[in-house]
């Protein structure tokens, strides 16, 4: 399938784990891609592993917390490709801090990449996308959101902020020809996680307890988000918007 042939898209968080999925499942249909992440060896690393595949990726090094910086690196894409047709937001991150530990300041760091950062990066693209009367976000939350469990307050609450925000940024960029959703990753083998798992424990042994409540019961991919991540930020879904996608093995059902 080719269906961001002559697309533009930008990924936050685009270095590893899921983002470096999204990335490569864009670019593979066609997009040019730029990696967005605050790790510039990182993001040059991954973004030469998919130029040496024949794909058309470039490193944006960014924070993404900071307006100026992705003003500048969205300016910069844009004025080379001519246009950003597409945004996931997957930068994040997830320190485990107990609420009795926590302080005004940890919780302003994590809400400040999980939260305030999918404010930056949209605040920016939206005027950019209605310009050409077309665009499609993706921000990523998390299935902790319906558990309330495995994380800090800080994050479940910043992750639940973002449904919040894309729902709102749907209305905003409707009448425009953008979409926006979110997408809300359940139990997912990142590498992230396989750095945490005791010593001498496979990732399916460490996942088991999640992963048996699951209607499909092994550990979820990075790629089982791209793959919803690409849907939702495709042109055929033009009437998609403002819905939470979650993409968790049939581990909970909503309706």
């Amino acid at each position: 399938m080719r269906r961001f042939e002559g697309q533009h898209a930008l990924v936050t968080g685009g270095a590893n784990g899921i983002g470096f999925a999204c990335a490569t499942r864009l670019a593979e249909e066609g997009a040019s891609v730029g990696i967005v992440d605050i790790n510039a060896e990182a993001a040059g690393d991954a973004a030469r592993r998919l130029s040496d595949k024949g794909l058309d990726v470039r490193a944006c090094p960014a924070d993404v917390t900071d307006p100026a910086q992705v003003s500048a690196v969205f300016d910069a894409f844009e004025s080379d490709h001519g246009s950003i047709e597409v945004l996931v937001n997957m930068a994040g991150i997830f320190p485990s801090v107990p609420f009795a530990d926590m302080t005004l300041e940890s919780w302003r760091s994590i809400t400040a990449v999980n939260l305030d950062a999918v404010f930056v990066t949209c605040h920016d693209v939206l005027p950019r996308m209605r310009r050409n009367g077309y665009g499609r976000i993706g921000n990523a939350s998390s299935g902790v959101v319906k558990t309330g469990m495995f994380s800090s307050a800080a994050y479940i609450s910043a992750k639940a902020g973002v449904v919040g925000l894309t729902r709102f940024l749907a209305r905003e960029g409707g009448p425009d020809g953008i979409t926006v959703n979110t997408i809300m990753p359940g139990p997912i083998a990142t590498p992230q996680i396989k750095n945490i798992i005791p010593a001498g424990q496979t990732v399916e042994e460490a996942m088991a307890p999640l992963t048996s409540l699951q209607c499909v019961p092994r550990p979820g991919l990075p790629e089982d988000i791209a793959e919803g991540v690409a849907y939702a930020c495709s042109p055929g879904a033009g009437f998609y918007t403002g819905q939470v996608l979650y993409i968790g093995g049939g581990d909970t059902f909503t309706g």
